[in-house]
């Protein structure tokens, strides 16, 4: 076989290869577009429960202290081994404040019952949706147990309750507006 036709036949199969690689990377993206993107957002909503558990552990020391009755307010907390940055959530880039003042500058709205107190299962602390895309809220119950709720699923779940226009207010006026679940 003369040179110039095994040249031609190198280069069909370099083009025939480069031809497949093209049409495999094409296949992935189509079969996962969401995949590389969703990862980071995952471990947000991950950290953002983590901070929501210390917030917790912070809660039952100071139920230790006071009679079995939650905190009036998140500044109560401070001293309850949380830091800073457990007040903020992962998915926002909301800076830390001063940690006498963390009612005003904190992401997470603490639903506190005027009596100390709260029924089992719930809410306790939530996240703002919107530092989670708007898709969903990290969720910390009265059972001492987190876990991630579409926007669907909290407003059906808690849309005969007083507690739906406790969080809606919270979630309004904490997010400066920009989220309203009421007419």
């Amino acid at each position: 076989m003369s040179e110039t036709k095994q040249k031609k036949i190198r280069w069909r199969q370099i083009a025939w290869a480069l031809m497949l690689i093209v049409g495999l990377l094409a296949l992935a993206a189509l079969i996962l577009p969401t995949g590389p993107r969703r990862v980071p957002e995952l471990g947000r909503r991950i950290r953002c429960q983590d901070h929501l558990h210390n917030l917790d552990v912070a809660i039952v020391r100071y139920q230790e202290s006071h009679s079995n009755t939650y905190p009036t307010r998140l500044s109560e907390l401070v001293g309850g081994g949380v830091v800073a940055h457990d007040f903020v959530c992962p998915g926002s880039h909301s800076p830390t404040g001063s940690l006498t003042n963390v009612d005003q500058w904190t992401d997470y709205i603490y639903v506190a019952d005027k009596r100390g107190l709260h029924e089992p299962g719930t809410p306790v602390l939530l996240c703002i949706p919107e530092n989670h895309l708007d898709k969903g809220l990290n969720l910390l119950d009265s059972d001492h147990s987190t876990g991630w709720f579409s926007m669907q699923s909290v407003e059906h779940y808690y849309a005969d309750t007083n507690l739906a226009f406790v969080v809606s207010d919270a979630l309004t006026i904490r997010s400066k507006g920009r989220y309203k679940s009421r007419p």
